[in-house]
């Protein structure tokens, strides 16, 4: 049984290893900057029927662009419309940005 444990606690950290990898890539080359939420989208979660809110966020890249995303994590009512966020984007994709968190990256950062 303490064999088994060993190797499922080995996968584990090589999955988390490379995980880590890939995140610290990313970050590296990704862009800073602020976003604005310019709108609360309301979306059913599967066929649970709970409404959850998500950010709808705007920033400009470097070169002018104007960019609309979708955040990841869901927001409250209290949440107004203008509030700043912290943004990160790879200047190569920047429609795939995300909120600056330690959810979408962990204490990387």
């Amino acid at each position: 049984m303490h064999i088994e444990i060993i190797v499922v606690g080995g996968i584990f950290s090589l999955v988390a290893i490379g995980s880590f990898i890939q995140i610290s890539k990313t970050i590296r080359k990704s862009v800073c900057t602020q976003g604005k939420l310019v709108e609360r989208r309301p979306e059913k979660f599967r066929n649970s029927g709970v409404t959850y809110l998500f950010p709808i966020i705007q920033f400009t890249t470097q070169d002018g662009r104007e960019i609309t995303f979708k955040g990841t994590a869901s927001i409250t009512e209290l949440d107004n419309l203008g509030t700043v966020y912290p943004v990160r984007y790879d200047p190569k994709a920047p429609e795939k940005a995300l909120i600056d968190t330690f959810f979408n990256y962990g204490p990387l950062h």
